[in-house]
């Protein structure tokens, strides 16, 4: 929904734009912003109280047992020591650094691609605000479409499946971003790319089969943005989950959306490099930021790997029996359904 109102937005101002001015643009904003005030209104008033019960887990009562025979300077310097190294265990996750190199690179190649269409739909395309908001909205709703799509089939997938999965839509996504562009030259009258590079003003004849293309290209972007971001939100929840206290798992969850919105800001300033009249230098930009996302998708795959290990380690230090052989267990009668490990000499 978050990304769906930033790409719906576009649509739905210009079509306030067109039709009324930019007069009715500004006082439309300015109502959304005082309805937006009195749900946060709202929203402060349905939180719990801080008095409220709390779940305590027995090992977290052993703890503050511990804590609290010994003296307040001892406590405090024992707290400080465990608070930092769940900071560490955490910065040094593999399976939180997995999930912001999904959520980074496609946050700043959605953030260029924000700023650079309305320009290059401009200049290059000669659309008006209507038409540049529908471009958004094409956008939204195959990411959209696409995001519940994946919700009924990420369950389904192994952990390999999911690696896969999330690998290659963050290649389809690089191969996008890097063609997206130069989509609109198919069908029109226009000069080679190679040509076009030497030419900073080349001419497209504006043929149906042309925009069609473009808008398939834009229907895919969207596709390809959801195929990153929807993981990304089930990869860090699942970290998010396999967490002990509250505290640990604010901070991982603060870790990553502020290296999210890095992403994003990281993307804009990049937007502002090419000049706003050349498509050739924004095509450049677009292209190197697809290079980046690809090389970013075998980078999520390796590390991928060793957040898969980790769970297999930390499976075998809880007591499971996943790193025994299965040869080893026999099924004892009467026992529930229990296996009991059996070792020969």
């Amino acid at each position: 929904s978050l990304h769906c109102a930033e790409v719906f937005g576009p649509f739905f101002g210009a079509s306030i734009f067109m039709r009324w001015g930019p007069q009715t643009v500004f006082l439309t904003i300015a109502g959304m912003s005082c309805a937006v005030q009195l749900l946060l209104v709202g929203v402060y008033f349905s939180l719990p109280a801080s008095d409220e019960d709390l779940t305590v887990m027995p090992s977290m009562m052993h703890e503050t047992e511990v804590l609290l025979a010994r003296s307040p300077k001892q406590r405090r310097r024992q707290e400080a020591k465990k608070r930092w190294k769940e900071l560490q265990n955490i910065l040094t996750s593999a399976r939180l650094w997995r999930s912001v190199l999904v959520v980074a690179p496609a946050a700043m190649i959605k953030a260029a691609l924000e700023n650079i269409l309305p320009l290059f739909a401009d200049h290059k395309l000669k659309y008006n605000e209507f038409e540049v908001g529908l471009c958004f909205t094409f956008i939204a709703v195959s990411f959209l479409t696409t995001s519940v799509i994946i919700s009924f089939i990420w369950g389904l997938l192994s952990d390999n499946g999911q690696n896969w999965f999330v690998t290659l839509m963050m290649i389809f996504l690089g191969i996008i971003s890097s063609t997206l562009l130069v989509s609109y030259m198919y069908g029109g009258d226009c000069n080679l790319l190679i040509d076009d590079l030497f030419d900073a003003t080349p001419d497209c004849a504006p043929y149906s089969r042309s925009k069609r293309f473009f808008y398939l290209c834009l229907v895919l972007f969207g596709v390809a943005s959801a195929g990153c971001f929807t993981p990304a939100g089930y990869l860090i929840g699942d970290y998010i989950d396999s967490l002990d206290n509250a505290a640990t798992k604010d901070a991982a969850n603060g870790i990553w959306n502020t290296l999210w919105e890095c992403g994003g800001c990281f993307g804009i300033a990049l937007s502002g490099i090419p000049s706003t009249r050349s498509w050739v230098q924004e095509q450049i930009l677009m292209a190197n930021l697809g290079m980046i996302i690809i090389i970013a998708a075998s980078t999520f795959f390796w590390v991928s790997m060793l957040a898969d290990d980790d769970d297999e380690e930390e499976s075998c230090a809880m007591g499971r029996h996943c790193c025994l052989p299965k040869e080893l267990f026999s099924f004892t009668p009467g026992s529930g359904g229990d296996y009991t490990p059996h070792f020969s000499d």
